[in-house]
């Protein structure tokens, strides 16, 4: 995300119960001069945490990218690499 003032951003909450939070955060693709490769580039990632786990998934439908990774409760991507 080259967004660095979030100009172009914005996050909600899905859901906030006892059990998980659900976090959508959409971001425009753009580099960072502030430009624009096209016109509806947007990204969309959404955050999932429980007790135990955290789901990131992000989805940028112009760019066909769509990830998905998940970690134990205190730890990172980076510890959970191999």
């Amino acid at each position: 995300m080259a967004d660095k003032r979030g100009r172009f951003n914005h996050v909600r909450l899905i859901e906030n119960t006892e059990a998980r939070v659900v976090v959508h955060w959409r971001y425009a693709a753009i580099d960072v001069g502030y430009v624009f490769p096209g016109m509806d580039i947007w990204a969309d990632e959404y955050y999932t945490i429980t007790r135990m786990v955290g789901v990131r998934f992000v989805d940028i439908p112009n760019g066909d990218c769509r990830t998905r990774s998940s970690c134990p409760n205190g730890t990172t991507c980076l510890d959970n690499m191999s």
